[in-house]
């Protein structure tokens, strides 16, 4: 009996051996998986996700919160930039997190990472040329470095996007974008929210590109500042800033006030429109591209209400076209699943009036090509049917 006992403690004690073996093998097995770049960027969704809604729960849909800057600098130190910024691209594409709150997250995440790395450049390259949430990591970035220089020096800042474009991202347009985007919003900060102030600072930009893109983030710093109160009646409180500045201001003072005009009204599409209606017609275009590119924020698939945005709310036929080419742009900021197949479906799908798909299929050539050169033309081939033709005339139209 005395060596059936020890028998049986000795397998117990085999088993518990084994069983503890299994459990190692087990989190060893996640532990690696967490350690692939796949599972980082997993596991960095599944921390950023809960913290985004507990500061939404505290602050409200609110612009650059103490809880977000927390929790940026949280999952920044653990994961890395690179890993948070696909993280947030990764929810961004399932509809679980945008708006202005995940760009000014991202913000965020672009002042932390300039922190840690303390180097403009890798800052820049670690946010990466892709859009997570409006290019916001490239914007804090920029806010972050005139930050620490303390002051807004004219002849470093006008330098430093140029400097950024020639030495470190000469082919990607994204970055100069939020560089320039980056200093209207760092200009506002310096200048303690004055926007002519700041506008004007945006005039010792060298190249008009820069200072226009210069302007519409110093005009969206200051359109976050309106509060739900303030778009209650877009026309009286939002227009009359803008109509109040230098004309050369206007129109990218106009188009800022679309982003937090759509979410205020709580997608009132009636209402921004209006807005549109009623900004002076020179800057009616711009107004009306914006709306529909900003768009894809809201309707996450080609066939989620899409179409009806641009034809129900826009009477004028040339408006409607630039609204749907406003939409088609803004898609491929996303830059999720195949966009030939996507946009080629979502063309199909629209009238004949107006010209609506050809003027569809030319725009998604151009974005097309600007993705992937290479394979464009065939891609307007496969995925055009009839369309094919426009869609080749826009990818030639990038070739000129």
């Amino acid at each position: 009996m005395k060596n059936l006992s020890t028998h049986k403690n000795i397998i117990t004690f085999a088993l518990l051996i084994l069983f503890l073996i299994i459990i190692a093998l087990f989190y060893l097995n996640i532990q690696t998986a967490k350690d692939t770049p796949d599972g980082q960027i997993t596991a960095a969704a599944s921390k950023i996700m809960p913290g985004f809604i507990s500061c939404i729960r505290t602050d409200g849909q609110s612009w650059r919160t103490s809880c977000m800057q927390e929790l940026a600098r949280a999952v920044q130190n653990k994961f890395g930039t690179v890993n948070v910024q696909e993280a947030i691209r990764m929810l961004e594409q399932q509809g679980q997190i945008g708006g202005l709150e995940c760009h000014g997250f991202t913000h965020q995440i672009g002042q932390e990472t300039l922190i840690q790395t303390n180097d403009i450049g890798l800052a820049f390259s670690q946010c990466g040329v892709t859009s997570a949430c409006g290019l916001g990591c490239h914007h804090g970035v920029v806010e972050e470095y005139v930050a620490q220089e303390g002051r807004f020096d004219i002849t470093k800042m006008r330098d430093l996007c140029t400097d950024l474009d020639n030495e470190l991202f000469s082919d990607e347009v994204a970055i100069r974008y939020g560089c320039s985007h980056g200093l209207g919003h760092a200009a506002m900060i310096s200048f303690q929210n004055n926007l002519l102030e700041s506008l004007t600072w945006c005039d010792n930009l060298t190249e008009e590109t820069d200072r226009g893109l210069c302007y519409i983030g110093a005009s969206m710093e200051d359109a976050f500042s309106f509060s739900q109160a303030d778009v209650v009646n877009p026309t009286e409180n939002l227009l009359s800033t803008c109509a109040d500045i230098p004309e050369r201001y206007q129109q990218a003072c106009f188009i800022s006030r679309i982003p937090i005009l759509i979410q205020e009204s709580n997608y009132n599409w009636k209402a921004v429109f209006e807005f549109c209606e009623n900004v002076p017609k020179g800057s009616r275009d711009a107004c009306v591209y914006t709306v529909g590119y900003n768009s894809p924020a809201v309707f996450k698939t080609m066939e989620d209400g899409w179409n009806d945005l641009c034809t129900l709310f826009v009477e004028e036929g040339d408006l409607r076209s630039t609204c749907m080419q406003g939409l088609i742009e803004g898609r491929s900021s996303f830059g999720a699943g195949n966009l030939a197949e996507a946009y080629g479906s979502f063309c199909a799908s629209l009238p004949n009036e107006y010209d609506y798909r050809d003027d569809c299929a030319y725009m998604s050539g151009i974005i097309l090509h600007d993705w992937n050169a290479p394979e464009s033309a065939q891609q307007c081939d496969v995925y055009f049917d009839d369309m094919a033709a426009m869609c080749k005339q826009g990818v030639d139209s990038m070739k000129e």
